[in-house]
């Protein structure tokens, strides 16, 4: 950080992103995590894969280099998205996919959203 006259400029390097990390070659994978009873769970996984499949092929493959892994551990399940080198769209995925499971089971509690890159959660602000 430096100071430039009244304002202060913050170096956030060359992407401009701070989060979430980026790989050498560009690429991410993060994904929303929620947490709940196993059997809430259960639903929640078949939700997201039903939703996944309802959304626009193109549009979607054309965002992320693989489908999207369903991890779940204890109590959480979490939806990884490999987002392509230096793709922009990511974001307005990850974030439609919250809305939409928010929308059939608003009770589900967002826990954040995991940066496996740099194997790290960034809490929710919900």
């Amino acid at each position: 950080m430096r100071e430039a006259g009244y304002v202060t400029i913050l170096d956030v390097g060359t992407s401009g992103r701070r989060w979430p990390t980026t790989r050498p070659d560009g690429s991410i994978s993060v994904g929303p995590r929620w947490a709940g009873p196993p059997e809430k769970l259960d639903e929640v996984q078949e939700l997201i894969r039903r939703l996944i499949e309802g959304y626009d092929t193109a549009s979607f493959d054309s965002c992320f280099r693989v489908p999207p892994d369903l991890q779940r551990e204890g109590d959480t399940l979490t939806v990884v998205l490999h987002a392509k080198p230096d793709e922009r769209l990511w974001k307005d995925w990850m974030v439609r996919i919250c809305g939409d499971v928010h929308k059939v089971m608003p009770d589900l509690t967002l826990v954040g959203f995991y940066d496996f890159v740099s194997d790290k959660l960034r809490p929710s602000s919900r």
